[in-house]
């Protein structure tokens, strides 16, 4: 597996000279790159179909650098990255559209990923105005047809105790998204859903594991190298 990720900001106004460097200096180290992409909450809360457009420009901007892959936004279900009160698989869906429009105009090989959701089953307790269960936002994701603007799905693992190759075995099977079968979830809403998009969605592991009491820890190296068996 020889991907690295690195997180660029979008700031309306700003160029991609950070990111052409980052491109330029991971492919002389031979690394494929993917770029994580996000904006300011309160400016997308403001800046209405304008800001929408600029973020599309600035994502295909950076897959004409020679991007291999672009995350578009992060943690859409929690109000840290999208704003409170606005949080809404459907507008994501929009933002997605435009973003995957952009991206293929301006580079047909560059891969589109949904932003990963922060794994969490807090929606009842905050409510949904501040956070969704992840596991509800995919669902809410496929109803609103995001697969049809999207090569592979973003999932992030970020509190397990189990490789990306297993199946079984996490007690906590009770809590919604960090039981068993965290990948076949986020893979299967889009297939059961979009069946002609069936070959052609993939998984993107964002992040690395926090392995709970009694878990074994893997090492971002073993667990990137799992984690590129499932997916690819």
């Amino acid at each position: 597996m020889t991907w690295v990720r690195w997180r660029i900001p979008f700031v309306r106004g700003a160029d991609l000279a950070v990111a052409r460097d980052l491109i330029e200096r991971s492919r002389k180290a031979g690394f494929q790159v993917l770029l994580s992409i996000t904006g300011n909450k309160e400016d997308l809360a403001n800046g209405g179909g304008d800001y929408l457009d600029a973020f599309a420009d600035f994502l295909g901007n950076a897959a004409a650098l020679g991007a291999d892959a672009v995350e578009v936004w992060r943690e859409m279900n929690i109000d840290r990255e999208w704003p409170a009160g606005q949080i809404d698989p459907a507008a994501y869906a929009l933002m997605l559209q435009k973003a995957f429009a952009a991206i293929k105009a301006a580079n047909p090989d560059t891969l589109v990923i949904t932003g990963a959701l922060w794994p969490t089953g807090a929606e009842h307790a905050f409510g949904p105005t501040r956070v969704w269960n992840d596991d509800h936002y995919y669902a809410g994701m496929a109803e609103a047809g995001a697969a049809d603007y999207v090569d592979c799905i973003g999932l992030r693992y970020t509190d397990g105790m189990l490789s990306p190759d297993s199946r079984m075995g996490d007690p906590r099977v009770s809590y919604p998204i960090l039981g068993n079968d965290v990948a076949t979830r986020g893979l299967a809403l889009p297939q059961r859903r979009y069946p002609h998009v069936h070959d052609r969605v993939r998984l993107s592991f964002a992040g690395g594991l926090r392995p709970a009491s009694g878990g074994i820890r893997l090492g971002r190296r073993d667990f990137g190298r799992r984690a590129g068996r499932v997916a690819f």
